[in-house]
């Protein structure tokens, strides 16, 4: 072994016994892993007995006091009671608000020639500011009214009911929000289904093999046109260039082409299962609100048939509005109790009938009665409006057009104008201003199934635009063929989407039908609770 061996040998020994000894120190300079000590002593918590005995005595002393003044009441201490009432449940008083902020302000619909709808809702004439109260304002007024009011309907013989009515019809609200809310999404999603489509066949019509072919085809035409009018080298390179950089394009278009039509595909097929799904929530949705409102119809049904067996209706006689013969008030309407209805002479406008009605359904209250202004307001344009729809018109005589036939015919022509577009606006016009031509009245008296040879002598431009002028409205006549009692489930079937707006209306229907059914020649009053 030569030195220099003997000196590496010694120098790796040295250097291992200096790293042994240094990972030696590192671990023994470890922490101690913590001890937990336990001591476990006799008794440790002071026991109940070992408190202070003056303490316990006080304690107790102040405990027996207490009881002492809970059991015996206090010598001279005069007592104050205190009512405690029943309350009024913020859900059904929010409910029972009144439907001034959804019932919409009437429109007047007039009909020239006879007695024209007016607009029931004006305010009604205010008394003389000296004879007010002189405490509070006429809202603080009016709020005592209102918590009567929800107090007597509250503690009514159809209390239960009319919580039956609200609770139903707030559920039967919600389902029909849910139902239209569902709707809505199933359109957008149709729609974004569409919009998918569309960009699938525009992708599809750009990567049609023999569209692409057809183009290249028009490239290279063009090309040859343009190398053979080259007159140099230079010439003929840009035909070139042009050329490839076409085909370039094209290629680059079917590529894209391609790749909008998968991707565009799987969003379709994400979309179409969840069209279809949406389409079961719909047709779920539409079913309950279905259920839902036919409920809420039934209970309204029940509540006006527990109020009109409690209404009592008085005989006071009620004039008969001046110029207006009660016999040829509503020719179609049974007068046998002595004269036609009060909802005949609200459909003619009649105030005097308007104010009987409003005073025997909401009595003084002002609030009350601006609502139910606006409640039998809403309910003569909504009849008003079916009229209209349905052509229950009369048409004056002696007019040029009309009076070449009689009534049922010239409804029958105002139906086939409607189906043209051409439509009464309730006036004396056309809705939107949309005269017909001869053309379309040719076609509206060919659809009532008559022939327009027998027209002696048809209007004129100006003739057609008045056309509907003098022509008039029998509302009575539509609702006492339609609804001549006025049942609940007739009305709301002849009024169909119009009657939405009248909820509260209806839940107060069993005290508003008698009124509305008396006859003119007697007072429409009641005596009955007015919740």
């Amino acid at each position: 072994m030569s030195a220099t061996e003997v000196f590496f040998l010694a120098l790796g020994l040295s250097l291992g016994v200096a790293v042994g000894a240094a990972f030696l120190d590192v671990v023994r300079a470890k922490p101690p892993r913590p001890e937990v000590r336990l001591t476990i002593t006799h008794n440790a918590l002071p026991r109940r007995d070992a408190v202070d005995p003056g303490a316990a005595s006080v304690l107790s002393s102040s405990i027996a006091s207490l009881r002492d003044a809970e059991i015996s009441p206090a010598v001279g201490v005069e007592r104050i009671p205190i009512s405690i009432g029943r309350g009024v449940d913020p859900v059904l008083a929010a409910l029972r608000e009144p439907a001034v902020a959804r019932v919409a302000a009437p429109a007047a619909v007039a009909a020239a020639g006879q007695g024209a709808t007016i607009a029931l809702a004006e305010r009604e004439p205010t008394a003389d500011p000296s004879d007010a109260p002189t405490t509070g304002t006429g809202a603080d007024a009016s709020a005592p009214a209102a918590a009567q009011s929800a107090v007597a309907a509250d503690a009514g013989p159809c209390a239960a009911l009319r919580r039956q009515v609200e609770e139903r019809c707030a559920v039967a609200a919600r389902a029909h929000d849910q139902a239209e809310a569902t709707a809505a999404a199933l359109r957008e999603a149709r729609r974004a289904y569409d919009d998918v489509s569309a960009r699938i066949d525009g992708a599809a019509r750009a990567s049609d093999p023999r569209a692409v072919n057809e183009a290249k085809e028009t490239a290279r035409h063009v090309f040859r046109t343009a190398s053979e009018q080259a007159a140099s080298r230079a010439d003929l390179e840009r035909a070139a260039t042009t050329w490839l950089s076409a085909i370039n394009d094209i290629n680059r278009a079917t590529r894209e082409a391609a790749e909008t039509i998968t991707r565009e595909g799987r969003i379709a097929a994400d979309l179409l299962t969840a069209v279809e799904k949406q389409t079961l929530d719909v047709d779920a949705a539409r079913i309950t609100a279905e259920a839902a409102a036919e409920a809420c119809r039934n209970a309204r049904q029940a509540l006006a048939t527990c109020e009109e067996s409690r209404t009592t209706q008085t005989t006071t006689a009620l004039p008969a509005p001046a110029g207006v013969d009660a016999a040829d008030a509503a020719p179609g309407w049974d007068v046998e109790r002595g004269g036609p209805p009060a909802i005949a002479r609200l459909l003619q406008g009649d105030r005097a009938v308007l104010g009987q009605v409003v005073t025997a359904l909401a009595g003084d209250d002002p609030t009350e009665r601006r609502r139910y202004q606006l409640l039998l307001s809403g309910l003569v344009d909504a009849i008003v409006a079916g009229s209209i729809a349905q052509a229950v018109l009369d048409f004056p005589a002696g007019h040029p057009f009309w009076s070449e036939f009689d009534r049922s015919e010239g409804r029958d022509i105002v139906v086939g104008l409607a189906s043209l577009g051409y439509r009464y606006d309730g006036v004396g016009g056309f809705v939107d201003g949309r005269v017909p031509g001869q053309r379309d009245l040719s076609l509206a008296v060919g659809y009532a199934g008559l022939d327009p040879m027998r027209i002696r002598r048809w209007p004129d431009q100006a003739g057609m635009a008045e056309l509907f002028r003098g022509v008039s409205i029998d509302a009575g006549e539509y609702l006492a063929g339609a609804a001549p009692q006025m049942e609940l489930s007739d009305m709301l079937t002849l009024l169909g989407r119009r009657s939405e707006a009248l909820a509260d209306l209806w839940n107060a229907w069993g005290r508003a039908r008698p009124v509305l059914l008396e006859p003119v020649a007697q007072a429409p009053s009641i005596q009955a609770d007015h919740p």
